[in-house]
């Protein structure tokens, strides 16, 4: 019997919950889906390919009215990574009702105890080790949930801002439940990732394990929290960086070396005044 079942949860282009973007653009037009088909390979897609942990599988949700031309794309990524699965659905609402029925019809098929239902977000990055991280958990508890609320948000532009914030409740938490043969899983998204008030919460990291990328065509994201310097990010993320652009390294170098005197500086005058 295995012990647990992880799968990480993304919703593509479901119909009929959102008509447009935080500029008031379309969205879930042809523009929009090619667009975003191109920031899930550059960003989420690798992301997950390379988790140190494997032990997953990845169900990705589109709209079953998706064209020829990206359900292609999509059995070919089937193929070279069978942890990614495509999945159609009619609209949202039928994505909410039968996500929890495929999940219990699957773990109660093979005898399952646990399931963990991690979301995360078709334009978003995990670390490379925020899987393995999920899975080192212990004491299972009838419901818990897990969080990483240490992050970045990445700000694309002409010249990209990375920064580091924390927020709980965010869009990359996991929900751990122990399985019925006679009840449903709730899963991850029975409720918005903001109002699980209710369970039990375990932080299960103290750095950062995320990335929320900021551009055009989000839905509702804004960039926030304290710039930081972006670039060891590629030892514990994995992304394509080919065409983002940040201030120069020398930037960084000299900012960061100010601060640091300057906090010398305020302790030197602290310690004179004890004196």
């Amino acid at each position: 019997m295995e012990h647990f079942k992880h799968i990480i949860i993304t919703r593509f282009n479901l119909s009929e919950r959102w008509k447009v973007d935080k500029s008031k653009n379309l969205v879930l037009d042809d523009e929009w889906l090619n667009d975003r088909y191109k920031l899930f390979v550059d960003f989420c897609f690798p992301s997950i390919k390379n988790q140190t942990c494997q032990n997953f599988e990845w169900w990705v949700y589109f709209d079953i009215k998706l064209g020829k031309k990206h359900k292609a794309i999509n059995e070919k990524w089937n193929k070279e990574y069978p942890n990614f699965i495509p999945k159609y659905e009619n609209s949202y609402n039928d994505f909410e009702a039968n996500m929890p029925k495929d999940i219990h019809q699957m773990i109660i098929a093979k005898n399952i105890r646990w399931v963990i239902t991690t979301r995360l977000d078709n334009d978003d990055v995990f670390a490379n080790d925020s899987i393995e991280k999920i899975q080192k958990i212990e004491n299972f508890q009838e419901m818990s949930l897990l969080e990483f609320p240490l992050g970045y948000t990445l700000n694309l532009g002409d010249k990209s801002i990375l920064r580091k914030k924390t927020e709980y409740l965010n869009p990359f938490i996991s929900l751990v439940e122990k399985v019925y043969p006679d009840a449903l899983i709730k899963s991850v998204y029975f409720n918005q990732h903001n109002k699980w008030e209710e369970v039990e919460k375990k932080v299960i990291s103290d750095i950062p394990q995320w990335i929320q990328i900021i551009h055009d065509k989000n839905i509702s994201n804004q960039s926030n929290g304290l710039e930081v310097n972006p670039y060891d990010l590629q030892s514990r993320f994995k992304f394509n960086d080919t065409g983002i652009n940040f201030k120069s390294r020398f930037y960084y170098l000299y900012r960061d070396t100010k601060m640091y005197l300057f906090k010398i500086k305020k302790r030197f005058k602290l310690f004179f005044f004890i004196k």
